[in-house]
């Protein structure tokens, strides 16, 4: 039996149809959207881009400095360090003293990322090692040797062990790097400035035993000795000093331990 008109129609555009597809979808262009290896480039880079979990290095300190400070969890701590890939010449580490000072213009330069954190303790700069992505800095800086830990009220003793596994760990991950720390400076505080005139010595002597480290003074900066208070009119508060000190330190970093800012 003879198909009819309307049958024949449908069996010409089965047979032409897959060649007018073909044809169009030839003489299309492809764009770089449409290409599966584009989107999959993408869709790393976004995820490249994203902050993981939150990681912490273990370590024993943990045990006398808890609770973490939880500020490193925040976007702008962890969010924005564990992203940062561009390998850098120095690293800052530390608390307030460091986290004041980079937001100073001029004082961080391209070839510096600080991953201070306000009210960190030495437990916490440890803990928080896994956000830096740098693989072979030339310099770490370490600000402040403790100063949080003194205000926590931690033991000497642990204290000490603090500043000793947070070099040990440093060394670890950094083992060309020369590591740097600030003492802990003069405060308005009396109980601190007290405190402070022995650990920083003990401190110190840890630091200044390993191999490829310096250490800041910063009493000289603020013109005081002993356990005499900063001038007032270079703080900000009880604690914290001012921009004229921030960039002093850093000058002392620069001429005093040979710390690069490029």
């Amino acid at each position: 039996m003879k198909p009819g008109r309307k049958a024949m129609a449908v069996l010409l555009v089965g047979l032409l149809l897959p060649g007018i597809t073909h044809c169009q979808a030839k003489s299309e262009p492809q764009t770089p959207l449409a290409n599966p290896d584009v989107w999959t480039m993408g869709a790393v880079l976004y995820l490249a881009s994203q902050p993981g979990p939150v990681q912490y290095l273990a370590s024993d300190c943990t045990q006398w400095s808890e609770p973490l400070n939880p500020a490193y969890e925040k976007d702008s701590n962890w969010g924005s360090f564990s992203t940062d890939h561009k390998q850098y010449t120095t690293i800052i580490i530390g608390d307030s003293t460091m986290d004041y000072s980079d937001n100073y213009s001029g004082f961080l330069t391209p070839g510096v990322q600080s991953v201070a954190i306000g009210g960190n303790t030495l437990c916490d700069m440890l803990t928080q090692i896994p956000a830096i992505n740098t693989q072979s800095p030339q310099h770490v800086v370490v600000s402040s040797a403790g100063g949080n830990d003194i205000l926590r009220g931690i033991s000497r003793t642990n204290m000490y062990s603090s500043a000793s596994l947070l070099m040990d760990a440093l060394r670890n991950r950094f083992p060309n790097a020369q590591i740097t720390v600030v003492d802990v400076h003069p405060t308005l505080l009396s109980s601190l400035n007290s405190e402070k005139e022995v650990t920083n010595p003990d401190i110190k002597s840890d630091v200044l035993g390993r191999s490829n480290t310096c250490w800041i003074e910063t009493a000289p900066i603020f013109g005081v000795t002993g356990s005499d208070p900063a001038p007032a009119n270079l703080m900000l508060d009880n604690i914290h000093y001012n921009s004229t000190v921030s960039f002093q330190i850093k000058d002392a970093l620069i001429n005093d331990c040979g710390v690069a800012f490029p």
